[in-house]
């Protein structure tokens, strides 16, 4: 399956739900699904996944404004990563 991941990560913190994610695109990258994780910030615990098996599958696409243009790709199945910071925009937080 080819798979999206999208949510914001800021670029000195991070949660729980955001490294929950990260585990579920590590596991389906390790069970040979294509990963396409999209984000504003390179996440903080990027790195620490390195021993991962999978970890160099994940299509890591960052851009601050969610510009994702020219992704022309089909996913099936898209997972929205929420979070409790702001209750205005999805993509322009403070919190990002």
């Amino acid at each position: 399956m080819n798979i999206a991941f999208i949510g914001c990560n800021s670029s000195k913190n991070y949660s729980g739900g955001r490294i929950h994610a990260w585990f579920m695109a590590e596991a389906l990258a390790n069970n040979n699904h294509d990963i396409t994780y999209f984000t504003n910030n390179v996440p903080v615990f990027y790195e620490a996944f390195d021993m991962f098996p999978a970890h160099k599958k994940i299509n890591l696409q960052v851009n601050t404004y969610f510009n994702f243009i020219g992704n022309n790709q089909i996913y099936d199945f898209i997972i929205l990563i929420p979070h409790l910071q702001s209750m205005k925009s999805f993509i322009f937080d403070r919190y990002c």
